[in-house]
């Protein structure tokens, strides 16, 4: 069965009780040396002079003898198990003999204290260096559902004399650059399927449209970049008709295709016009009276929702768009 840890005062208790015993040890073979010198120095007194010769080495080792005998004793360790059986023996004597080494006391007492501060344990430092350090929690970011907004936007055009398909557009077009020609008219629809089918723009568009929920907080708009011949560029974006800029290069004609009755004609859009549903779902492009100095078009459709789509430059940088680059014929 294994011993109890001892308590710091109980350690302390039986150092004290080590160097007593020590001391005692000590004063015995000191006393005994005293008395064999004493012996040896009265044989000396007691024979003839011619005997001193002979007896002086004897009365040397005599009396040198004791002392490692008390030496090997003050230095020999006392077991742990036997200290408590044999430190009840001295004690009568301490309290007669302890006044006088109290000197030598305050000098070997400090002996044992750096042995006791190697072994007791130190648990503070242990503990610190254990403790494992606190872990920064990120923080949660808000839950997006897939798809409950348009994440996709394509153009299209019909073909055919009843305007049925729509066909998805490829990444470049080529039109007529002719001063009062139309280029060319895109539908913007959120899908990428190759053939929509259907004869009325409306349901084509609002079938795709609806499919997403949030798709009725979202709005489409367009950015219309070109290059001059002398190396400048214009861009600007359209959220109304009243973003459209620079009519002398390229004319911008915008349309809400969705929210029209079918078979009957309807124009353009006007500012005054605008409402809090209204969606541009096409774009037409007319060349202006200056096409000639223009070298280079792209057109841009998007999907937005609020003002975190554009930067301070009114640039979009949201998600869902789609670009097509537009040549001259």
């Amino acid at each position: 069965m294994a011993s109890k840890p001892l308590t710091k005062a109980q350690k302390r208790q039986l150092r004290i009780r080590r160097a007593r015993r020590r001391r005692i040890l000590t004063l015995v073979g000191t006393a005994a040396a005293v008395v064999v010198l004493a012996v040896g120095l009265w044989l000396i007194l007691r024979k003839p002079p011619q005997a001193i010769p002979e007896v002086i080495p004897g009365a040397q080792s005599a009396a040198q003898e004791p002392v490692p005998e008390a030496q090997s004793a003050a230095q020999e360790p006392v077991p742990e198990a036997q200290s408590a059986a044999q430190e009840p023996a001295p004690e009568p004597q301490s309290a007669a003999q302890e006044p006088a080494p109290e000197a030598q006391s305050a000098a070997q007492e400090p002996v044992p204290e750096p042995q006791s501060a190697a072994q007791e344990p130190v648990p503070e430092p242990q503990s610190a260096a254990q403790e494992p350090a606190p872990v920064a929690q990120p923080e949660p970011t808000p839950t997006v559902v897939p798809g409950s907004r348009p994440d996709v936007l394509s153009f299209y055009t019909p073909q055919g004399k009843n305007y049925s398909p729509r066909v998805r557009m490829g990444d470049t077009y080529t039109g007529p650059w002719k001063k009062g020609k139309d280029i060319g008219s895109f539908e913007a629809i959120p899908s990428d399927d190759a053939i929509l089918d259907g004869s009325f723009f409306g349901d084509i568009f609002g079938a795709a449209w609806t499919a997403f929920p949030d798709a009725k907080s979202c709005k489409i708009g367009y950015t219309l970049r070109y290059t001059l011949d002398d190396g400048s560029e214009i861009r600007y974006t359209m959220l109304s008709p009243s973003h459209i800029e620079h009519t002398e290069y390229i004319e911008c004609w915008l349309y809400d295709d969705y929210h029209q009755t079918p078979h009957k004609f309807y124009s353009h859009l006007k500012p005054s016009r605008m409402k809090d549903d209204t969606l541009i779902t096409s774009i037409k492009l007319t060349a202006g009276a200056k096409i000639s100095h223009v070298t280079d078009i792209w057109l841009t459709a998007f999907v937005c929702a609020s003002l975190d789509d554009f930067d301070v430059d009114r640039n979009y940088i949201g998600d869902t768009s789609c670009t097509i680059h537009i040549l001259k014929q």
